[in-house]
């Protein structure tokens, strides 16, 4: 058998091998476009998220007793009404949801930026402008109950500083901004919703009046600055009115989380100095 016939038929067939041979040797970390849009979605989720936690990081640094109080005459008349709670804690939902939901990475590259443009904005203003809120003693609650212990939970893991402007009114005021802007009948309840989250940020005392005005204002405009001019182009797809009911889904299992806690016996510690 001549030894150079096989050498000769790889002459010949020099394009399919050289295919085979760069099918096989692709390098390793190659990923296809698909998959390299849902590294780059999955990002800006985390990117999102993160911003929200650099409330609690610049809280960390500002001593409570240099932070002043922006306490008013009317302030002073709000009572403290601890049953609110249970809708100043629907925060965490709504600020979470919209990034789960948008598909378009377009649309979710701009609700991330949102949501990051309005927690730095609001970390410098602490940083520059340090407020501090006075928190009355929780009286008239049976000891021991789920909303005493909700009520206990809010003042050990929220801070009693970084006050103005208050980021629950801002997210929830930019997070209905949006779904109004996808969706005018979602943007009804989300306008309601909002506004019930801004109204229990003085029922539990973790707000002052300044504190909601503004907090209002920076998430109306970063709203307003996170939707293209003249709206969202058609062939853009928005969430579906009935993703945003991954709201109440994700507020019911926060309280299932919260009930399981109590009922499991463990109390929250107060870790901010008043």
């Amino acid at each position: 058998m001549d030894r150079n016939a096989g050498y000769e038929r790889s002459r010949e067939e020099p394009l399919g091998m050289a295919w085979t041979v760069g099918a096989v040797r692709r390098p390793a970390f190659t990923v296809d476009a698909g998959t390299h849009e849902q590294l780059r979605r999955a990002g800006w989720v985390v990117c999102a998220l993160c911003s929200l936690q650099t409330y609690f990081v610049v809280a960390a640094a500002i001593p409570t007793h240099r932070a002043v109080t922006l306490s008013s005459s009317i302030d002073r008349l709000i009572p403290l009404v601890p049953v609110w709670a249970y809708v100043y804690g629907a925060v965490y939902s709504v600020a979470v949801v919209p990034v789960f939901i948008a598909r378009d990475l377009r649309v979710l590259r701009r609700i991330a930026l949102g949501f990051i443009g309005i927690n730095l904005i609001a970390a410098l203003v602490f940083l520059g402008f340090p407020t501090r809120m006075e928190r009355p003693p929780l009286i008239g609650l049976p000891a021991g109950s789920f909303t005493q212990w909700t009520m206990g939970l809010i003042y050990a893991l929220d801070p009693p500083v970084n006050c103005f402007p208050s980021l629950h009114v801002a997210n929830a005021f930019y997070v209905w901004s949006l779904g109004r802007s996808f969706d005018r009948r979602a943007g009804r309840w989300l306008f309601a919703l909002a506004c019930l989250i801004a109204t229990s940020t003085l029922l539990v005392k973790q707000h002052y009046l300044l504190d909601v005005t503004t907090g209002v204002f920076l998430g109306c405009v970063a709203g307003r600055l996170a939707t293209p001019r003249g709206g969202w182009p058609e062939h853009i797809e928005l969430p579906a009115r009935s993703q945003w009911l991954w709201i109440p889904g994700c507020y019911a299992v926060h309280l299932m989380i919260a009930i399981a806690a109590y009922s499991g016996g463990w109390r929250p510690v107060q870790v901010w100095v008043r």
